[in-house]
């Protein structure tokens, strides 16, 4: 990420098939760690939109994108990692990565590869060469030319397609990973008439307790600004929301999910900022402490963090 912060690296989780078990230090990526940043790099003029991430196969109810849809009474931009708008790696380009984006619309987008090198560590590791660079982008180009009618179809509807969701963690940071993105893509992730080409910056923002919220949102701020300026795309913030950190005094509350709701405004860079709601799969065992965070702390479904939700978001219609 950006030189001026420190990032705990570790390792994206919430990706992974139910199954997969992670090491035990392994820990979502891209922690701000710092107390404050000064000025940020930019602020668009609009308030981003709100959003929320889930899955709609094999979660808990509390992580579940239709449960969670009917205890807020509307309808919100999704991130659902089980969804046909959302490319799974470990679904294979053989599945279409399991996606059909002939139901995917301006309101949910199409979102592509979680952390790709992250995932590319995981024991076992998904099939395919996913540290490197030229697998990913020719895994999108295969994907885009096959789905090339539907995804141009969609796109003239107003559908927005993200680059991956890259990490800090193995292979450099992600401004860099994004220039070497578009670097390896070419003309097709740029050209109006391609249906390769990529529309959004999404980044994952995972907080913790252990360092002062306001520096962290300030962190998310002007990354999002950063992204925003060195790419000339919108961008949305993924995976928004607090999770437990080796290190911490105490576990992360609802109350504290609520506060981070809260600060969706400031990230003002960003046009969209999906709120954490799915279960936290945090590479640790049951005994490890701290623990991964309950989905009952987390959820949307929880009466704090809902009204925090309803609060903070009702009547931002997304961009």
């Amino acid at each position: 990420m950006l030189k001026a912060v420190c990032i705990m690296l570790g390792v994206a989780v919430n990706a992974l098939p139910a199954d997969i078990e992670l090491a035990p230090n392994g820990r979502g990526t891209n922690f701000a760690t710092l107390g404050g940043l000064g000025s940020t790099l930019g602020e668009a003029l609009q308030r981003p939109s709100c959003g929320y991430v889930c899955k709609s196969a094999n979660e808990p109810a509390g992580g579940q994108c239709s449960v969670i849809e009917g205890a807020l009474g509307a309808a919100y931009p999704v991130m659902d990692y089980s969804g046909p708008c959302f490319l799974n790696l470990f679904a294979g380009l053989d599945n279409n990565f399991g996606a059909d984006v002939s139901k995917c619309d301006a309101f949910s987008g199409l979102l592509l590869f979680d952390e790709p090198y992250t995932q590319a560590g995981r024991q076992p590791p998904p099939a395919g060469d996913w540290g490197n660079m030229s697998y990913i982008v020719d895994q999108w180009k295969q994907f885009a030319q096959t789905n090339s009618a539907i995804i141009m179809q969609k796109r003239a509807a107003g559908m927005k397609v993200t680059a991956p969701q890259f990490s800090s963690y193995a292979g450099g940071p992600v401004q860099q990973k994004l220039t070497n993105f578009f670097a390896t893509c070419g003309g097709a992730c740029s050209d109006e008439n391609s249906p390769a080409k990529i529309d959004v910056i999404a980044f994952n923002a995972y907080l913790n307790i252990i360092h002062p919220l306001d520096g962290q949102v300030q962190w998310a701020q002007n990354t999002a600004a950063g992204y925003k300026s060195s790419f000339g795309k919108e961008v949305w913030v993924t995976n928004y929301g607090m999770l437990n950190q080796p290190g911490q005094t105490r576990d992360v509350t609802p109350e504290d999910q609520a506060n981070v709701i809260s600060t969706i405004p400031k990230i003002s860079a960003a046009s969209r900022v999906y709120y954490f709601s799915a279960v936290d799969v945090c590479g640790r065992s049951p005994s490890a402490n701290p623990p991964c965070v309950p989905i009952s702390v987390n959820s949307l479904t929880n009466p704090t963090v809902k009204a925090a939700f309803l609060q903070m978001c009702s009547g931002t219609p997304p961009h």
